[in-house]
């Protein structure tokens, strides 16, 4: 990827933050991407950060003090529906709520220090932040290209 790919890690947690901060770092320098993570300590703050910034990913804890991560992410989907969203918590119970608001994937912090399972979320999401490959879908004189990952459904 040329630019470097915007994103945001939120949790209540400083040492949270900083290991996935770490974990998101390595992953980055060993697959030759350029990325810029922003830290929140809060979902307001990010909502606030919104206001003038957008971020391709959003790792966002689920139980924080004042705004929750799903109050969080309802809200933020009301301002960024393409965002990425990858829901870091303890309680796991919280994956059939996050579909709701359409996430992405799901960390369990205490899974969070397992490198096998966050590289595999980290190709998940690669593949997604990937510019879309355009489909030709060209038909007579009509020249018609789609986002390939815009098609949701496509019938031959």
């Amino acid at each position: 990827m040329e630019n470097a790919v915007r994103i945001a890690v939120v949790d209540d947690m400083p040492r949270d933050r900083e290991i996935l901060r770490s974990l998101l770092l390595d992953y980055a320098g060993s697959h030759g991407f350029s990325w810029e993570i922003s830290l929140f300590s809060s979902g307001a703050a990010l909502l606030a950060a919104m206001e003038q910034d957008r971020y391709a990913v959003v790792f966002l804890d689920i139980l924080m003090d004042g705004l929750d991560g799903m109050e969080t992410a309802r809200r933020l989907r009301a301002i960024d529906s393409d965002v990425l969203l990858v829901f870091v918590t303890t309680e796991a119970e919280y994956a059939v709520e996050g579909y709701e608001v359409e996430a992405a994937g799901f960390l369990v912090k205490g899974d969070v220090p397992q490198k096998k399972r966050f590289d595999r979320l980290m190709a998940r999401l690669e593949r997604r932040l990937r510019p879309d490959e355009l489909l030709d879908l060209s038909a007579g004189n009509a020249a018609i290209k789609v986002p390939a990952g815009k098609v949701i459904y496509a019938e031959v």
